[in-house]
C-alpha cells in the first residue's frame, strides 16, 4: 500500500522535479528525482557544492528501489540565487520542505548530509516529521560548532574572502553571507530538538584535512553530538578524509542501506 501511495503521489508532482527548476516561492531550485520507491533519500550537499556530487550514489539507491532526491541549494549549481544579501538557514530549511512538497515526497525520508549540509539535516530532523533517519558524512552539527571553533573558522575564512571573490564572484556572493551567519546557524542547530527515535549514523574523518584542522577537537565534538541521543552511532574511519562520499562510496551506501532497512521495518 505504501509503495502504491508514493507512486501515485510522485506521478502528480511537478514534472520539473525529474530534472529541472522547481519553484519554491521567491526562486527556483534545480532538482533531480530518480526512482519511485516507498522510502525517499534526500541528499544535502556541503558548503559550495551542488547536487551533482551525489549523482552516482543517488542513481545506485534509485536502482535498489528507493526514491532519490538531489538538488542545488539557492545560489549553487543551476539554482537561482537566494533573494537579498543576508543568509538565514531557516530559509534553506523552508525551501527544502517546500521542494519536497512540490515533488510529492511525503515520507518516510532518510537525509544523507555532507559537511555544512549537517546543519540543514539537523533542523529538518527537528522540524519535519517526514524525516525518519540521518546519515551524517563528516557533517557539521550542534556538537562540532562551539563558539571557539566558530571564531577560529571565521578568522580563517575572512582572510580568504578576497581570494574567493577573485576566483568566482557569484560563488562568493553565496558563501560569504553563509559564513558570516555561521554563529546564528550553529545556535539554531544547538537549540534543535531531534526526536530520540530518529537513528543517526555519523561517519567521521580519521585524518586532518589541512594544517588548520584540529582533528581531535572535531572528533570530540562529533562524540558529544553522538552522545546526545539513544540511537546515534559514530564511526571514525581510519585514513578517510572529509570527502567521505567520494573516498568511500561503499561505506556510505552500506550505511544508507542499513538506515533504509530500519525505516522500512518501522514504517507506520
Amino acid at each position: 500500500m505504501i509503495a502504491f501511495a508514493l507512486a501515485a503521489t510522485l506521478a502528480a508532482a511537478d514534472p520539473a522535479c525529474r530534472g529541472g527548476m522547481v519553484d519554491v516561492g521567491d526562486y527556483g531550485l534545480h532538482t533531480t528525482i530518480e526512482g519511485e520507491g516507498p522510502v525517499a533519500v534526500v541528499f544535502e550537499s556541503g558548503n559550495g557544492n551542488d547536487g551533482t556530487v551525489w549523482a552516482d550514489m543517488a542513481a545506485r539507491l534509485a536502482g535498489r528501489g528507493y526514491t532519490s532526491l538531489r538538488y542545488d541549494r539557492a545560489g549553487l549549481g543551476q539554482s537561482a540565487p537566494r533573494p537579498g544579501d543576508a543568509y538565514d538557514v531557516d530559509n534553506e530549511v523552508a525551501a527544502l520542505r517546500g521542494l519536497m512538497d512540490r515533488c510529492g515526497v511525503e515520507g518516510p525520508v532518510l537525509i544523507v548530509a555532507h559537511s555544512y549540509g549537517g546543519m540543514i539535516a539537523t533542523l529538518m530532523a527537528a522540524r519535519d516529521p517526514r524525516v525518519k533517519a540521518l546519515l551524517m558524512l563528516d557533517a557539521t552539527n550542534a556538537g562540532t560548532e562551539n563558539p571557539a571553533r566558530i571564531e577560529k573558522l571565521l578568522t580563517l575564512s575572512r582572510a580568504r574572502y578576497q581570494e574567493l571573490r577573485d576566483y568566482d564572484r557569484d560563488l562568493a556572493a553565496h558563501i560569504i553571507p553563509l559564513m558570516e551567519a555561521w554563529g546564528d546557524t550553529a545556535a539554531k542547530a544547538r537549540a534543535a530538538a531531534i526526536p530520540d527515535e530518529i537513528p543517526i549514523y555519523l561517519l567521521v574523518r580519521g585524518i586532518a584535512g589541512s594544517p588548520d584542522d584540529d582533528l581531535e577537537e572535531w572528533q570530540s565534538g562529533m562524540a558529544a553530538f553522538a552522545a546526545g541521543g539513544p540511537r546515534r552511532y559514530m564511526v571514525v574511519a581510519p585514513g578517510m578524509g572529509h570527502k567521505v562520499a567520494a573516498e568511500r562510496p561503499d561505506w556510505v551506501e552500506a550505511s544508507a542501506l542499513q538506515l533504509l532497512d530500519y525505516i522500512e521495518r518501522n514504517a507506520d
